[in-house]
């Protein structure tokens, strides 16, 4: 079974070390909070505040807190900037859509809140600056939220990421394997982390972990910080390899087989024409050659 079945999963964007890079990268990461139970109760709580301010437009609806984030963001209204969000969100909501070829039966929450209120009421780790959790994008805001919105390729690489959660999610019946949720969710940010591929190829010298693709679908969460970035390295790869040898459509067929309660072998199987171990051993063999072959991207 899916270990993601039995727990609440989280999607953030956040920076990880890793030993062998000098400055931490930032990508998109699956975590899973062992306070689940907590996060369900504050984001409920919060949607009952009067102190939330709400935009719906006909696909989202943005919450702000409008006493507590008027201070976060020195020399910036909060409402010029929950509108700068929405409305990028809305350009990338469009374009992932064009991609998947599908759009949300309801509507997304976008909520903006006071990066001190992300880490102490959701228990949220204070590197992370998004989180996907059941049809909510949470931003936490800051100070430096201004740097971001002035810079939009920033800002909409993260908001394809959680959107491009929130489609899988809905098209998958959140039964999606980790490594192909956040593979797709990396693919489709419009510039990759540079850092990644050395991270791999640093990983695939020493080759000190397992870290299969088996081993990969059932989530990240008994994955240390350490290790993360190859996780999300491979799972970027492996997406990519996975697409080009079988085309967007099939995968898609492949995430609706999932949400009609399909096994995944199964389901896997019938879309690709391979089993998934196959797939695993193929995809050994073109990270070798990929190794070999001394590329600098993934």
């Amino acid at each position: 079974m899916n270990l993601k079945l039995n727990l609440l999963a989280v999607f953030v964007v956040f920076s990880f070390p890793v030993l062998v890079l000098a400055q931490p990268p930032t990508t998109g990461h699956k975590y899973s909070l062992n306070t689940t139970p907590y996060l369900a109760k504050s984001l409920a709580k919060s949607t009952d505040s009067n102190n939330l301010n709400i935009i719906s437009t006909a696909k989202f609806i943005l919450f702000h807190d409008t006493n507590q984030a008027l201070s976060v963001i020195k020399g910036a209204n909060i409402q010029d900037v929950a509108q700068v969000y929405l409305n990028n969100l809305e350009v990338s909501a469009n374009e992932v859509e064009q991609i998947f070829k599908y759009s949300p039966k309801q509507k997304i929450v976008l909520r903006l809140m006071p990066r001190y209120k992300f880490v102490r009421d959701l228990k949220a780790p204070r590197w992370a600056n998004a989180l996907y959790h059941n049809h909510e994008i949470i931003i936490p805001l800051d100070n430096g939220s201004k740097n971001i919105v002035k810079n939009n390729t920033t800002l909409q690489n993260t908001l394809r990421h959680e959107y491009t959660h929130a489609l899988i999610s809905e098209i998958a019946g959140e039964k999606c394997p980790a490594w192909l949720d956040e593979g797709l969710a990396q693919m489709l940010e419009s510039k990759q982390n540079n850092l990644l591929a050395p991270a791999l190829k640093n990983w695939l010298a020493t080759n000190s972990s397992n870290l299969s693709i088996q081993k990969l679908s059932t989530g990240f969460i008994n994955i240390d910080q350490q290790t993360a970035s190859i996780a999300y390295a491979k799972s970027l790869y492996a997406t990519k390899y996975l697409v080009a040898k079988h085309g967007m459509a099939k995968v898609l067929i492949f995430l609706k087989s999932l949400k009609n309660n399909t096994n995944e072998e199964l389901a896997f199987k019938s879309a690709f024409g391979i089993t998934l171990e196959e797939f695993s051993l193929a995809l050994d063999k073109s990270l070798a050659q990929w190794f070999n072959a001394d590329s600098n991207s993934i």
